[in-house]
């Protein structure tokens, strides 16, 4: 062999395990949303560090509860708290509670696509056959007796999860006020075009305070817990806690519920 095309050949090893070795980093480097880029990341996480840091180390969060200057990013398993734009009270078993999550989180998802492998669909808390969904969707509600009117009785809702227990809202509800709460998602068109027009209605309304809960994703945390199937989901509260009427998107109707609401 010539000196020529040994020197030809070292250079083409050379070549590509410089190539392989970038290739290699690069993967290394590509995290998904919401996760840890390693687990030494997550003991970076500490009290005092910004958000901007937070999400730089543990990625997007599945949800976003806002309230003033107190923010609450929602994370599998785990919940930060943001006071003035940095962490606070942050969990001491936070990493446990965080893994354990993501664990969890990783099992939903895997059963979500062996539904939706078989075909069904989510409705109303309910894996069905789409054609079970439009059955439902286009049946009639059936009838209900109307109850006795009682005097001065306050009108309340009863939201049930998946488990059909009562749906706890109480990290959300301001007590002694009227609250409304805003379950939407960035990516969704029709939470963007309610936004500003909940804004303005809200401002309207002396002594009514907005909460804006960012479910994510379907089935991120957020949704499950409070069973949340559409978006925009709007949820009226009144002075003692007390969910006035089911979830609605129209703007018409969260005034009627906010003015229902103040009466109680």
């Amino acid at each position: 062999m010539s000196a020529r095309l040994q020197i030809i050949l070292i250079a083409f090893g050379l070549f590509c395990t410089q190539s392989q070795a970038k290739w290699w980093q690069k993967k290394s480097d590509s995290t998904p949303a919401g996760k840890t880029k390693s687990a030494e990341a997550e003991t970076t996480v500490a009290n005092g560090m910004t958000e901007q840091d937070l999400i730089a180390v543990l990625g997007e969060p599945k949800g976003i509860i806002s309230g003033g200057s107190k923010k609450t990013l929602m994370y599998d398993g785990v919940q930060i708290e943001i006071l003035n734009g940095r962490v606070v009270n942050l969990p001491a078993d936070f990493s446990t509670q965080l893994k354990e999550g993501q664990k969890e989180q990783e099992k939903k998802e895997s059963f979500w696509a062996r539904q939706k492998k078989k075909g069904l669909v989510l409705h109303g808390g309910d894996w069905m056959k789409p054609a079970e969904r439009k059955r439902r969707q286009t049946s009639p509600a059936p009838a209900v007796r109307k109850p006795a009117k009682k005097i001065n009785a306050p009108s309340r809702y009863v939201m049930r999860g998946k488990d059909n227990r009562p749906i706890d809202h109480s990290r959300y509800v301001r007590r002694g006020q009227v609250t409304v709460v805003d379950f939407y998602a960035d990516w969704c068109g029709p939470c963007r075009a309610l936004a500003p027009e909940l804004d303005k209605l809200i401002k309207n309304h002396k002594g009514v305070v907005l909460q804006k809960v960012n479910i994510g994703n379907w089935g991120s945390s957020v949704a499950e817990r409070y069973n949340v199937t559409s978006v925009p989901n709007v949820r009226i509260f009144d002075r003692n806690g007390n969910m006035v009427a089911p979830p609605t998107s129209s703007l018409r109707t969260i005034d009627a519920n906010i003015k229902r609401a103040k009466k109680q």
